[in-house]
């Protein structure tokens, strides 16, 4: 009951807001492609152009993909079925 009522609040704003997974990594991978562009720096070296927003960006959709995991539990309750709990911390 509780988890639908989320749910539903979590419809009305994406719907309010006009915003919802797909764009928010849509904006990630534009952030990305733009901070991944190579340019010339002084020295004539071909460098990153923004190295610490194309981590971020690429650290976020990794999230989101669940690539990595900082920690994770195992609960079994009393039927047998294995519970996998997942966070991340920072």
């Amino acid at each position: 009951m509780i988890q639908e009522a989320v749910s539903v609040r979590m419809s009305e704003r994406a719907e309010r807001t006009k915003r919802n997974a797909d764009s928010v990594l849509g904006d990630l991978a534009t952030i990305r492609a733009n901070a991944m562009q190579l340019i010339t720096d002084k020295e004539g070296n071909k460098v990153m152009l923004n190295f610490n927003a194309a981590l971020k960006a690429l650290e976020l959709e990794g999230r989101h993909l669940a690539m990595w995991i900082d920690k994770q539990q195992l609960n079994c309750n009393g039927d047998g079925q294995v519970v996998v709990v997942r966070w991340q911390t920072d």
